[in-house]
């Protein structure tokens, strides 16, 4: 049998993508020294930071991280914060919408001309996906765990909800759901499935691995003990995803409610962090963008504060008492966190002498510098990973 680098199971309406299997590989390919690919993930986070508890005072390798960055305390061997950026281009972008010349012309690096239409550039994602010819499944992906949002002083929304463009006019908006992204990747990809296929998959609620235990088996019979288990385990978490994204066992007999919308704001931030460790993990895509919330998000973060009435993220970020400033602490500490639960997992999956860490670079990014005053200046990022090697952290 011949195998590729990538292998698929596929299936009436589904198709999976998958690990690589040594026991797979051709003889010769088994001392194979080509290195693991490199990945890269934007993690956007909006408002603005508050810098003394976002940025390090100290400058150099031997830092102490802040309250708001101190989650990232357990990867601080992998962690690098650059600061002092000033983005011209939204300094310089004639429309008057400050959040929306922050994640407009975030990864673009070009100013804004007119808020009201369409006039960018092409995004550093994109530009990557084009200079390296990326020809993975997925060349890029982009999603959002955000709620609907308000569009800033009358811009275009396209500015403060869109940080990837395919060029000048063209935003890639990115899916909202869990689900959605859950079925970007798995669900109706099988380029044999009739469309009676994929509409009885969809009718049923059934898994896509339904559909590809025929191919699992006959792919098991050609490893190894050890590559059996990394199958089983990863057709297991596969699985593990999809049922919380349908909403339990129980999803059959709910049709009132879409099933990603059974999913609060933690569970669905970790379902698109668990989605995106799949993505990278079996080389759908090498490149994601990941907007925690759009710019200029009012959410309220009730679950963190739970009875104390608190304001929206934006309006924290404008804190007007102590209370709103610890708030906004604890806001963006949480947000935090959720690049960390992203990071730790892609430690977690082996790769290579390394693991998937060693190989990718995750981009915290805000979009401003202190929120509280709109700046554009004194930016800072936080990156996590080793990039394959380029990072020397």
């Amino acid at each position: 049998m011949n195998y590729s680098r990538r292998k698929f199971l596929g299936g009436a309406g589904g198709i999976v993508s998958l690990p690589l299997f040594e026991s797979l590989l051709p003889r010769k390919a088994w001392g194979d020294t080509t290195p693991p690919p490199k990945r890269f993930v934007v993690y956007y986070v909006p408002n603005g930071r508050n810098q003394d508890t976002f940025k390090p005072k100290e400058v150099g390798g031997n830092f102490n991280l802040p309250t708001a960055l101190s989650p990232l305390g357990p990867l601080k061997d992998y962690l690098t914060v650059l600061s002092g950026f000033t983005s011209a281009p939204s300094v310089n972008s004639l429309t008057i919408c400050d959040h929306a010349k922050a994640a407009g012309p975030s990864l673009t690096c070009m100013p804004i001309a007119d808020g009201y239409k369409a006039n960018n550039g092409i995004s550093m994602d994109q530009y990557l996906v084009q200079a390296l010819g990326l020809k993975t499944q997925f060349p890029s992906l982009q999603w959002t765990a955000a709620e609907p949002g308000v569009n800033d002083c009358g811009s275009s929304n396209i500015y403060t909800q869109s940080i990837s463009w395919s060029n000048a006019t063209t935003p890639l908006s990115p899916l909202a759901t869990p689900l959605a992204a859950f079925n970007q990747m798995f669900a109706g990809y099988d380029p044999n499935a009739t469309e009676a296929q994929r509409a009885l998959r969809a009718a049923a609620q059934k898994s896509v691995l339904d559909f590809v235990q025929k191919d699992a088996k006959s792919l098991s019979n050609h490893m190894n003990a050890a590559d059996k288990t990394k199958l089983d385990e990863y057709l297991t978490g596969v699985r593990d995803i999809e049922r919380r994204l349908a909403g339990g066992s129980n999803i059959c007999a709910s049709t009132a409610v879409a099933p990603s919308k059974r999913l609060d704001h933690q569970a669905t931030v970790t379902a698109f962090n668990d989605l995106m460790v799949l993505a990278l993990r079996c080389d759908m895509s090498r490149v994601i963008t990941f907007m925690l919330e759009f710019e200029l998000s009012y959410r309220i973060y009730d679950f963190l504060f739970p009875g104390q009435n608190s304001a929206g993220h934006h309006t924290l970020s404008h804190y007007g008492s102590q209370t709103q400033l610890d708030q906004l602490i604890a806001v963006e500490t949480w947000e935090t966190k959720q690049a960390l639960d992203l990071a730790q997992k892609l430690k977690a999956i082996p790769e290579g002498d390394g693991n998937l860490l060693d190989n990718t670079i995750l981009l915290l990014m805000p979009g401003m510098g202190q929120g509280a005053n709109h700046n554009h200046v004194d930016i800072a990022l936080a990156m996590i990973g080793k990039g394959g090697g380029t990072l020397k952290t």
